[in-house]
């Protein structure tokens, strides 16, 4: 599933996410079932009652990337993917190098890419299955454009959301509006945020935050989120390394922290003996 990050604070931007990718596989079975008639109160039992399907793990892995650059877009753009990890048998880091290739022209605004974003992968989405049939509300594949368009100094986040109503969520757009999106996974920090009038807790400023705070903030979230489905009774949705990137409209993309490809040793020497 995944959960992403962003943030939109006075000094720019900040994308995060976690790096978990899991795989999960359904055990469907039959069994007994033992009813009793509601006129004569006899009681019998049915043989080979089909069961409902259990949702396993079948495999994972703790080293996806789940946040992309658009380079070929001036200034460039942060992308982070959350729900399905793999369409049509490709992951969705492939994908997205096919659409950076083939869709993006280079002049576009943020709202255009999201736009040409949503369109690309719910057309993928769609030869996949019958987006008609999906629960309301059901995101199969979603993302967070964060960037800024060009002479701009204000930054710009859009949630992609695909499924049986495609949409295009603009976040904290207005100017001088500041505040934190999350994609995926928000169970917790919904939790975190829900308000209780028997136990005030304070929001953040986000007004307030400098990029240092965003970027705490977001690792925050993440870690909170990881820490806590360590111990829930449920198949995890997020672990692993969490990737960090700030976005200003004079620098550009900075990464703060990025998991790297490495042989056994982390290093890459071995260790002295």
């Amino acid at each position: 599933m995944t959960l992403s990050v962003s943030l939109k604070v006075p000094d720019g931007l900040v994308l995060a996410s976690e790096s978990l990718q899991t795989l999960e596989g359904t055990i469907t079975g039959k069994g007994e079932l033992g009813v009793k008639c509601p006129k004569c109160q006899e009681e019998f039992k049915i043989s080979d009652m089909p069961l409902p399907p259990i949702r396993i793990p079948s495999g994972s892995s703790p080293t996806a990337n789940k946040i992309y650059v658009i380079t070929k877009r001036e200034p460039s753009l942060g992308v982070a993917a959350y729900g399905a990890a793999f369409l049509q048998g490709q992951t969705v880091e492939s994908h997205m190098r096919s659409f950076e290739e083939q869709k993006v022209v280079g002049k576009e605004t943020v709202q255009e890419i999201s736009q040409k974003l949503l369109d690309y992968f719910q057309a993928i989405l769609t030869k996949e299955v019958d987006v008609t049939k999906l629960p309301d509300g059901a995101v199969p594949i979603g993302f967070q454009v964060v960037g800024f368009d060009h002479n701009e100094t204000e930054g710009k986040i859009n949630l992609v959301e695909t499924g049986k109503t495609p949409k295009v969520a603009p976040q904290n757009q207005e100017k001088g509006r500041f505040g934190c999106t999350v994609g995926g996974d928000g169970r917790v920090v919904q939790k975190l945020w829900k308000e209780d009038p028997n136990i005030a807790i304070a929001r953040p400023s986000y007004g307030f935050m400098t990029l240092q705070d965003a970027v705490d903030y977001a690792i925050f979230l993440i870690r909170t989120t990881i820490g806590y489905q360590t111990f829930a009774t449920m198949i995890p949705t997020c672990g692993g390394e969490i990737d960090v990137m700030t976005l200003t409209y004079n620098k550009g993309i900075e990464w703060v922290q990025k998991k790297k490809i490495h042989g056994e040793y982390l290093n890459g020497e071995e260790s002295e003996r």
